[in-house]
């Protein structure tokens, strides 16, 4: 039998079972084309008014963006068109007063009231004649333009004040829940608000109704030969909601390290250890110990008194003449002999008040210093 034969058979197998496959694939599958809407990157993540601002933009008319209010830098001028996306909640007096004498002096305003509570002051609004009122419900916006509707909710509505500076013109909701939309002229200029951006916000003006919305909202203020400027909220979440939302897959290994590495950390559950057998005292500290204990025990006579015989016996055996002198005698022949104060070896050998700790020692400490020299 030729030895190449089984290697071919295994090959023209081979071919025939993906021969089948491909053509079960094929005639079951179909290549269709599928549009994936992305999430929004760079500006349109942050910026409200992203869409908005290309919508000016294709019509021809100049828009410079910017995230928050720098009047310095912008240079407004009576044919220019600021639109405020930002909480107008958060602007200084005088911010504001340099804003009403830009609407004042012929500029134009658009604003929108907070969509977040947090207090219904709001100096901007007082100079312009204008009022927060709280929403207590979702409700519809009414139809407010263009003849549609939306169940868009608003935190607060609007409410001009009375006998205020501004020359309201064009009213749209209810007088006594507040108003979703106010149009009013402030000196020779005018200014528009809403109750909500988020009808024109975000990708809310993909929707036609929101696009009639913002249409009939910014085209009458659009400018002719002067600029739009856009101020929008930078509404990018705090970083440890960024983490969690798009950082897991990196939290997530270094948690299972932390966790590894408590546990390589943590003390061994088990059976509890016995105690480790204490080091045994030296015998000297036996020996101070027990004298301790025994002169707590009234017993320093007894202490004193054994090594006074050792000290006797050491002195007749080695000094056997001094040994036998007694009372003043002994005393001045050992002082001399040892070259010690008498009224140090007088305390040795015949001490008083030995219950006294100070005593008992300097008599101890001298006995042992006799026995010592020689």
């Amino acid at each position: 039998m030729n030895p190449r034969a089984p290697r071919l058979l295994v090959t023209v197998i081979v071919g025939l079972v993906a021969g089948l496959g491909l053509h079960w694939f094929f005639s079951n599958f179909d290549r269709v084309e599928r549009e994936v809407e992305l999430p929004p990157r760079g500006a349109a993540r942050y910026n409200t008014l992203f869409a908005l601002q290309h919508a000016i933009e294709g019509m021809g008319v100049e828009v410079r963006a910017r995230p928050s209010l720098d009047l310095a830098a912008m240079a407004l001028s009576a044919d220019d068109l600021l639109i405020l996306a930002s909480d107008v909640r958060t602007f200084g007096a005088l911010d504001v007063a340099e804003l009403a004498d830009f609407v004042a002096d012929g500029g134009r305003l658009a604003f929108a009231a907070p969509d977040a509570e947090g207090g219904d002051e709001a100096p901007l609004l007082d100079a312009l004649g204008v009022e927060l009122v709280a929403v207590e419900r979702c409700t519809d916006w009414h139809r407010l333009l263009m003849g549609q509707s939306s169940s868009r909710c608003a935190t607060y509505a609007l409410q001009p004040v009375e006998d205020g500076p501004s020359r309201i013109e064009r009213r749209l909701g209810d007088a006594e829940s507040g108003y979703r939309l106010l149009e009013g002229y402030y000196g020779d200029g005018q200014w528009r608000a809403l109750s909500s951006l988020r009808p024109i916000g975000r990708r809310a003006l993909r929707e036609p109704e929101h696009r009639d919305l913002a249409t009939a909202w910014i085209l009458p203020l659009l400018p002719e030969r002067g600029v739009v400027h856009l101020v929008f909220s930078v509404d990018v979440p705090p970083l440890y909601v960024l983490l969690v939302q798009s950082g897991w897959p990196l939290l997530l290994p270094l948690v299972l390290a932390l966790l590894f590495w408590l546990w390589r950390r943590a003390q061994r559950l088990g059976p509890v250890l016995g105690v480790e057998a204490p080091d045994r005292r030296a015998l000297l500290e036996h020996l101070r110990a027990t004298a301790e204990f025994l002169f707590r025990r009234r017993a320093a006579k007894q202490l004193h008194g054994a090594l006074h015989r050792q000290f006797l016996a050491d002195l007749r055996r080695d000094h056997a003449e001094i040994a036998a002198l007694q009372g003043d005698e002994l005393v001045r022949a050992v002082a001399e002999r040892w070259a010690l104060p008498p009224e140090q070896v007088r305390g040795a050998l015949y001490p008083t008040e030995l219950e006294r700790p100070a005593r008992f020692v300097a008599a101890m400490r001298t006995l042992t210093q006799l026995r010592v020299s020689p």
